[in-house]
């Protein structure tokens, strides 16, 4: 998933604090260590979806992310997608449900036996 460029630089600020203190707390080896996916400390996209995910997890954080986003950017058509967009691909990376064309596009192994198409059983 792609972040549009308004709500990236709308997040910005808040993504930099976020790493400062991941180093100011002497957390940021420790999460690159034990995180495949993080590159290094300069992993700007790895970090991005670390604190969305974040603050997602904290009690009412799609209302503290809506507000964050929208207060910056004053659009609450696409602050309203983009959240939506984000948890609905969170949803389907948990559950494993992808569509084929996701499958191509995301480049997901498609030989996966525990990929689900559907949730249809007979």
């Amino acid at each position: 998933m792609d972040i549009d460029n308004e709500i990236a630089l709308a997040l910005k600020s808040d993504i930099e604090d976020y790493m400062i203190s991941l180093k100011k707390n002497k957390l940021m080896k420790k999460v690159i260590e034990v995180n495949d996916l993080c590159n290094d400390e300069n992993d700007i996209e790895f970090f991005y979806v670390m604190f969305l995910k974040g603050t997602l997890e904290l009690k009412n954080g799609v209302c503290k992310l809506y507000n964050r986003i929208n207060n910056k950017i004053n659009n609450p058509k696409k602050t309203n997608k983009f959240i939506y967009q984000f948890l609905k691909l969170q949803y389907k990376s948990a559950n494993n449900m992808w569509s084929w064309n996701e499958i191509e596009t995301f480049d997901i192994d498609s030989w996966d036996r525990t990929i689900k198409f559907t949730n249809y059983e007979l």
